[in-house]
């Protein structure tokens, strides 16, 4: 699972290379985010290039193909007036036949939608239905034209095949990845010559060629997530003013720009989180065979350029969420819709305040039933609604605990 990523980019040089179009289907928003931004920040892995005049009309951000390949995103959180001008730009014909595109997307784009002259459908995340997996690889070969479709499996989750064959999709080759590497390799020589110098390969032993274009692109995919997070940190320094405002608030302003995060070091650990979570979506038939225990942390935290250690991943993550959680609970705020809570459900009123209204509400409520006892028929009636306002009244003691700090709900 570690040359996940690296298999992929080596995959997609090949092709661009070809001037061909490539939908790339992953499970998570999230994953769509952080690959789209470290494709389109990384270093042209692709040479000679700036004597292209034909490539450089375009004027296009040059990312880890160079302006001879356009990269686009795609899923569902996205505007649909965004929506649109992807799709218009991922479909100009003027594109189709002078570069390569490559559109990274979520399942938003697996059904009716029509890509036009897709060449390949790329599965780099396994679908959560099965029959999803047809509805992707339908977006190629269409009206009549040829098109191909390439699922990524992890050696744990070859029992896939076996389910796709029983679907009926029997005409499955594998496709080799040392082959793969090798011609990526070979397109990409300055690359490859970098990894040589970094491993032990020879350069006349063309079988390790492979090997060290994944040993220079993972070297580069890694250095430019901490160059963008140390950027990013030096960046919040400079706008602390030596001598501007209170030494405390200064302090703390430092404090929080040591602590803070790059932009895409924090797509990438969102990305790594979502990853592991998705297997718990797929569906049950499938769900011994995509398991979420069999997975190595290390390696897929290698997937997505991280070298931080799992164990302080989700110590990111955790600490991520408290403070998200303490922000959300000080501004009213709902962490699914940004917007503020309902003035039923705040419970941001003071103790005395939510006291006084609990007491007032069962003293209210035993008024009501006490009005009723002199009636011997309803006597059974009354427990059980002195039971419900028991427990009415335990849910505002809860709430009161809650608000305080003095427990937490899960």
């Amino acid at each position: 699972s570690k040359l996940r990523l690296t298999a992929l980019i080596s995959f997609l040089a090949t092709r661009v290379q070809k001037n061909e179009r490539i939908v790339v289907f992953m499970s998570t928003c999230d994953g769509v985010d952080f690959h789209f931004k470290l494709f389109s920040q990384m270093q042209s892995i692709v040479p000679g290039e700036k004597g292209n005049e034909e490539l450089n009309e375009f004027k296009s951000k040059p990312g880890i193909f160079g302006s001879s390949c356009s990269l686009h995103r795609l899923h569902g959180n996205i505007q649909h007036k965004e929506r649109n001008q992807i799709m218009s730009q991922f479909s100009n014909i003027d594109d189709l036949k002078k570069r390569g595109s490559i559109l990274i997307t979520t399942d938003v784009a697996a059904r009716g939608l029509n890509l036009p002259s897709v060449d390949w459908i790329v599965q780099y995340d396994p679908p959560c239905e099965t029959a999803d997996y047809i509805h992707r690889a339908g977006r190629a070969a269409r009206a009549g034209k040829a098109g191909h479709a390439l699922l990524f499996l992890l050696p744990s989750e070859m029992q896939y095949i076996e389910v796709l064959n029983i679907r009926g999709l029997k005409t499955l080759t594998a496709l080799s990845l040392s082959s793969t590497l090798q011609a990526a390799a070979k397109i990409c020589p300055e690359t490859t010559s970098e990894g040589i110098d970094r491993s032990s390969a020879s350069k006349s032993n063309s079988t390790r060629l492979g090997e060290a274009f994944v040993c220079a692109v993972q070297l580069r995919l890694e250095d430019c997530i901490l160059n963008d997070d140390k950027q990013y940190k030096e960046s919040l320094s400079k706008k602390i003013l030596p001598n501007g405002g209170d030494k405390e608030e200064r302090r703390k302003k430092r404090r929080e720009a040591k602590n803070a995060v790059g932009p895409l070091l924090e797509s990438a650990r969102l990305a790594f989180a979502a990853y592991i979570r998705s297997y718990s979506t797929k569906e049950k038939s499938v769900r011994h065979i995509f398991s979420a225990r069999a997975l190595h942390l290390g390696h897929v935290a290698k997937s997505f350029a991280l070298r931080e250690q799992p164990k302080e991943l989700s110590k990111a993550q955790r600490s991520k969420r408290i403070s998200a959680k303490i922000t959300s609970a000080n501004d009213g705020t709902l962490k699914s819709t940004g917007r503020k809570r309902s003035v039923q459900l705040a419970f941001g009123k003071s103790q005395d305040e939510n006291s006084t209204k609990k007491g007032n509400f069962v003293e209210e409520f035993d008024i009501k039933l006490g009005s009723r006892s002199d009636n011997p028929e309803m006597a059974d009636s009354n427990r059980r609604h002195r039971n419900i306002g028991n427990i009415k009244a335990n849910m505002f003691a809860m709430a009161s605990k809650m608000e305080e700090g003095d427990m937490e709900f899960f």
